[in-house]
C-alpha cells in the first residue's frame, strides 16, 4: 500500500513537468504554422536575427539554433520505521536539448519550416523549439505580438517608453 501511495505521489509531482513539455510542443507546432507566409523583416521582428543564413541558387534558408541544459530530479522523503529508515525512491532525468529551426524562403516569404536536433523533451516532440518560435505565435505585422491577458510584459528599468504611451491626449490632435 505504501508503494502505491509513493508511486501516486511521484506521478503527481512529475505530471505537471510533462505538462510543460506538452505545452511547449504545442507552441512549436503552432509557431511552425504561424511563421509560414511571413516576410524576412516580419520574421526578424518576432523570432529575432537568425544564427546562420545560407543562399543556394535562388533559395535562401535561415537557421535559428538554441540549446539548453537542464533536467528534473525528484526524491521522495525517507520513511521512518521502527527498525530502519527506508529511503524514498528518486527519479532523475538529465537532459540537454537543442533546436535547429530552418526557415526556407520563396518569393521573399517563409515557405517552409523544419526542426532538427535533440529537440524532444520528456517525449514531447519538438518541445525545445518552442523558444525559437514562441514570439511568432499570433504575430501580426505592424501590431507586434498579441497582448497577454494575464499580465503586461515586464520592461527593464531605463527602457524607452513605447510610442503609444509617449503620445498623450494633447498630441493626438497634431
Amino acid at each position: 500500500m505504501r508503494f502505491i501511495s509513493r508511486a501516486l505521489f511521484l506521478f503527481a509531482v512529475l505530471a505537471p513537468l510533462a505538462g510543460c513539455a506538452i505545452a511547449d510542443a504545442r507552441d512549436a507546432a503552432e509557431g511552425r504554422v504561424d511563421i509560414v507566409g511571413l516576410s524576412k523583416a516580419e520574421l526578424r521582428m518576432c523570432a529575432g536575427f537568425p544564427t546562420k543564413t545560407v543562399m543556394e541558387g535562388d533559395v535562401e534558408i535561415w537557421s535559428y539554433e538554441r540549446s539548453s541544459a537542464g533536467g528534473t530530479s525528484v526524491t521522495l522523503p525517507t520513511l521512518q520505521t521502527l527498525l530502519v529508515p527506508i529511503p524514498g525512491p528518486s527519479f532523475s532525468q538529465n537532459s540537454t536539448t537543442e533546436c535547429r529551426a530552418q526557415m526556407r524562403f520563396a518569393g521573399g516569404r517563409v515557405s517552409e519550416v523544419a526542426y532538427a536536433g535533440a529537440n524532444d523533451v520528456m517525449g514531447a516532440e519538438d518541445a525545445a523549439c518552442a523558444q525559437v518560435v514562441k514570439g511568432c505565435i499570433g504575430y501580426e505585422p505592424g501590431k507586434g505580438q498579441p497582448a497577454k491577458p494575464s499580465s503586461p510584459a515586464p520592461r527593464s528599468p531605463g527602457a524607452p517608453t513605447p510610442p503609444e504611451t509617449e503620445r498623450g491626449a494633447s498630441s493626438a490632435g497634431r
